[in-house]
C-alpha cells in the first residue's frame, strides 16, 4: 500500500497493563482527541494514538486501486471517501498487530465514554477470547439489536460475554477487541475493500472472522459528536455542517446535537432472548 495511505502511531502514554490500546483519530480532531486522552489518562490506559487515513484526500485513481468498482456503484450512500478512509485506517491497525504480533488489542474511535475500570474489564476479557475473534464493547444497530444468553460467559459482575442473534447487526468501530489470528485474517482479505470498516457479518460470511460476540450490558458509551466520516455528497453541506459544529451556532448546534442524541440512543436499543443464533458453526 502507498505511503500516503498509511497511519502514523505514535505512543502517548505507557502505562503498566499489557492489552495495547490503539485510538483512531484524525490529525485535525482537536476536540475529539482532547475527549478520549482525557479519559484514556483517567483510566491509566496504555495507548497509541493513530492518525486517521483522511478519506477526503483520496483521488479517483486511489480508489480504483484501493475499492472494488462493483462495490462503489452498488453502494454509493455509504462506501464514502471517509468510510473508505475508516476502513484503511483499521485496516492499519491491523497490519500494526500482525508486524509486531501482538496477541490481542483494544481499538477505539475518538468518540468513545470510557468507564474507568476499563482495564479490568480488558484483563478479565483477555484470557476467555476464543483464538479468532472480535468482542464489541460497543455497538449499535439500525434495528432493535438481539442479543442471545445462549452460550454467553459470565465474566465480571453483571457483565456477560454474548452471541448476537443476527451477526449482521451489530455495527460500528468504536470500541472491540481483536485477536491477532482475526487481524491476520482481515489483512489478507479487506483490499480491495467491498464494504465498510464494521461489516462484521460480511467479514464472518466471506471468511475473514471465524467469531464475534458482544459485551453485554454494553461496557462503553459514545458521546454525540459529528461524525468524522462524512456522508454528504454535497461538498457544501459537509462545510457547513462542520462550520455549524465548530463554531457551535447558537440555537442551530443545540438542535442538531439534539438530533444526534436522539438517533444514537435509538441505535442503541438492546433486547436480550435465549435464542440460540442460527449463524454459530
Amino acid at each position: 500500500m502507498a505511503a500516503k495511505f498509511k497511519t502514523h502511531f505514535s505512543i502517548t502514554s505507557k502505562a503498566t497493563h499489557n492489552i495495547p490500546t490503539y485510538v483512531v483519530s484524525l490529525a485535525s480532531a482537536t476536540r475529539r482527541r482532547e475527549h478520549i486522552e482525557l479519559q484514556l489518562r483517567k483510566a491509566n490506559m496504555q495507548y497509541t494514538m493513530c492518525d486517521a487515513v483522511v478519506g477526503n484526500h483520496l483521488t479517483e485513481g486511489d480508489i480504483k486501486e484501493l475499492c472494488d468498482a462493483e462495490a462503489l456503484a452498488k453502494h454509493p450512500t455509504w462506501l464514502t471517501k471517509g468510510a473508505i478512509g475508516c476502513a484503511l485506517s483499521h485496516l492499519n491497525i491491523y497490519k500494526e498487530m500482525v508486524m509486531k504480533e501482538t496477541p490481542v488489542a483494544l481499538i477505539l474511535e475518538d468518540d468513545m465514554v470510557l468507564p474507568e475500570n476499563l482495564n479490568e474489564h480488558l484483563e478479565a476479557l483477555a484470557p476467555i477470547l476464543q483464538t479468532d475473534e472480535v468482542v464489541m464493547l460497543y455497538y449499535q444497530s439500525h434495528k432493535t439489536l438481539n442479543i442471545s444468553t445462549h452460550e454467553s460467559v459470565n465474566y465480571k459482575g453483571e457483565h456477560h460475554l454474548c452471541y448476537p442473534v443476527n451477526i449482521h447487526q451489530p455495527i460500528t468501530t468504536g470500541a472491540y477487541m481483536i485477536t491477532l489470528a482475526a487481524a491476520k485474517r482481515l489483512v489478507n482479505g479487506i483490499l480491495p475493500i467491498r464494504v465498510s470498516a464494521d461489516s462484521w457479518g460480511y467479514f464472518y460470511e466471506h471468511g475473514l472472522l471465524n467469531s464475534m460476540r458482544c459485551v453485554f450490558p454494553r461496557l462503553i458509551d459514545a458521546e454525540p459528536f459529528k461524525s468524522s466520516i462524512d456522508y454528504f455528497h454535497s461538498p457544501w453541506k459537509r462545510i457547513l455542517s462542520r462550520w455549524i459544529d465548530s463554531v457551535k451556532l447558537p440555537g442551530v448546534y443545540q438542535m442538531l446535537r439534539s438530533r444526534r442524541e436522539k438517533n444514537l440512543r435509538k441505535r442503541q436499543q438492546v433486547i436480550h432472548s435465549e435464542e440460540r443464533p442460527k449463524w454459530l458453526k
